[in-house]
């Protein structure tokens, strides 16, 4: 855990990665070429697109400033803009030692994927977001560096002062010991990292940071799951958690298994140590004569009689390349068993259950609250592809709708339940409506950089220009390095007939994504009315070496005014 985030630069220590040819520094993903690139200032990450010939067209480099994730399986990384975090599209993956496209990253992102403060809170001691903002943090950005003691044990001045008086007598209660906690406590230090859910909803009052040793964690997060995944899914980072509740060996155990039964959390083993150190964690529980498995099939494993091999198998998981991740459901027969949790349909409120339903009452309203913006994060992130997930959309959405229109009946000026509500309105097809609870949203939290975002579509969808306009004003002002709302700034000011303006948001999104061709027409029609035409003339050249319908955009340069 100590490897979990680290510095990139001058001074800081060399990494796993290589740059020989085999490692494959140079690849292609999301539809450009990547380069990772060690420079003397640390590792530069270059993204290029190629026109119709093959030649450059567009060129970003970004300096590297962080490597996220310990180097086992694989290293990501961040870099910072205008005080605002983003994570690279390049990868390096250990196990097959090359470069690749970085997990779950969209074509569409180039180097502009938000990196959000839930996610930084598993590799980073501590940060602190900026309020109602979607990647900005105040700086320094990393508060200790890497997850360090207090992650596990809780606040540790009780324990510095106490034990600079003197030894303890007895047992040591000014720092909290895991071991000594009750097994749901226990697990919930590990699971507030190691249990992703499908959705993660904090607790309406709680920040990402509040989370304290020795607590349940279901004070401060409501995870979600499907149902299956609490069956034991396969093939999912983060899943592991839910497969080990699944397993036999959890539940016969009544609590005594848990994931410091197999990890030691303050030491890794090497690959070599690993299998006997397993097998030993096995034997436990398990006398070795009780495996019924051949005994030349259990010698001829590497070690002999490698429980974990035959039980806990490793395969690949989906969506992330070149990594192979441990089954820990523990099952008798691995072979033999589907992967559970695979192609679930989605309905109603049914879709998701609470991971630790079993430990919160029934009369817990805020979980009902929370279940409603869970389905409306599950619509949202669906919306890449409308026509495909309209339907699953609406069901989630309607589902949510009466969740949250309850938890703002019991709390009005609950902002993160008001937009859900106005997202799942938008999602139903009432986007006025939607509209007025965004903007009653954003009274109580003028600089909401999600609800701004949110207000500012919807807006534009209902074809009211300047209440969209000024959205995108403020949104950008939130954050200046929002792709999505310079995007719609500059056409929304052009559109309105500021064209210096137009060009000037378009300047700023192309600096963050070149290749974005909605982007280059805004500034082409803007260099046009401000009397830029060889501006305008050498943007439509770079175009038409890119579109694949050049005659249609030739003939939309030349109605725009331009002269080829």
């Amino acid at each position: 855990m100590v490897r979990s985030v680290a510095p990139i630069g001058p001074g800081a220590p060399a990494g796993p990665e290589r740059f020989d040819p085999d490692a494959h520094p140079e690849f292609e993903r999301f539809g450009a070429r990547y380069r990772a690139e060690a420079t003397a200032g640390g590792l530069t990450h270059v993204e290029e697109t190629r026109d119709r010939s093959g030649a450059v067209a567009t060129r970003v480099a970004e300096p590297m400033a962080y490597a996220i994730g310990s180097g086992t399986h694989a290293r990501s990384y961040l870099f910072e803009r205008d005080g605002a975090v983003f994570q690279s599209p390049v990868t390096w993956y250990s196990g097959p030692g090359r470069w690749d496209g970085s997990p779950g990253y969209r074509p569409d992102w180039h180097f502009n994927r938000p990196v959000p403060a839930d996610c930084l809170f598993c590799h980073a001691n501590a940060v602190e977001p900026v309020e109602g903002t979607v990647n900005r943090y105040r700086a320094p950005l990393f508060r200790g560096g890497a997850i360090g003691c207090e992650r596990c044990h809780g606040p540790g001045a009780l324990h510095v002062s106490a034990r600079e008086a003197g030894p303890a007598a007895g047992e040591d209660h000014t720092i909290v010991n895991p071991a000594r906690l009750l097994p749901p406590l226990r697990e919930a230090v590990c699971e507030q990292c190691h249990l992703a859910g499908r959705v993660r909803v904090l607790r309406d009052g709680r920040g990402p940071f509040d989370y304290r040793p020795g607590l349940p964690i279901h004070l401060f997060w409501s995870i979600f799951e499907f149902p299956g995944d609490l069956e034991g899914n396969v093939g999912r980072v983060a899943g592991h958690t839910e497969q080990m509740h699944a397993s036999r060996c959890y539940r016969a155990s009544e609590g005594r298994l848990g994931c410091a039964s197999c990890h030691d959390p303050h030491r890794k083993p090497s690959a070599a140590d690993a299998p006997v150190e397993f097998r030993t964690a096995c034997v436990k529980c398990h006398a070795p004569a009780a495996c019924r498995g051949p005994a030349a099939e259990r010698q001829a494993t590497r070690p002999a009689d490698n429980c974990a091999g035959c039980h806990m198998p490793r395969s690949p998981t989906p969506g992330v390349g070149h990594v192979a991740l441990t089954d820990h459901r523990v099952l008798r027969r691995p072979a033999a068993a589907p992967g559970a949790g695979a192609g679930m349909v989605l309905k109603g409120a049914d879709t998701l259950a609470l991971f630790h339903r079993g430990q919160v009452a029934d009369t817990d309203r805020g979980v009902r609250r929370d279940l409603g913006l869970a389905l409306v994060t599950l619509a949202r992130a669906r919306t890449a592809d409308p026509a495909k997930h309209q339907a699953a959309q609406r069901h989630l959405a309607g589902a949510a709708l009466p969740l949250l229109e309850e938890a703002l009946a019991r709390r009005p000026g609950d902002v993160a339940a008001r937009d859900a509500r106005g997202g799942a309105l938008a999602l139903l097809g009432r986007p006025a409506e939607a509209l007025d609870e965004l903007a009653a949203a954003l009274v109580a939290a003028p600089e909401r950089e999600y609800t701004l975002l949110a207000a500012m579509t919807t807006a534009g969808d209902l074809g009211r220009e300047a209440e969209a306009l000024g959205f995108a004003e403020r949104a950008a002002l939130v954050n200046p390095s929002s792709p999505d709302a310079l995007s719609f700034l500059a056409a929304a000011r052009g559109t309105a007939g500021d064209w210096a303006g137009a060009v000037a948001a378009a300047d700023a999104g192309l600096r963050l994504n070149p290749a974005d061709v909605q982007l280059r027409t805004v500034r082409i029609q803007g260099y046009l009315r401000t009397g830029r035409a060889d501006a305008a003339r050498a943007d439509y050249l770079l175009l038409s070496r890119v579109v694949s319908n050049p005659d249609a955009l030739l003939q939309w340069f030349k109605g725009a005014g331009g002269t080829p």
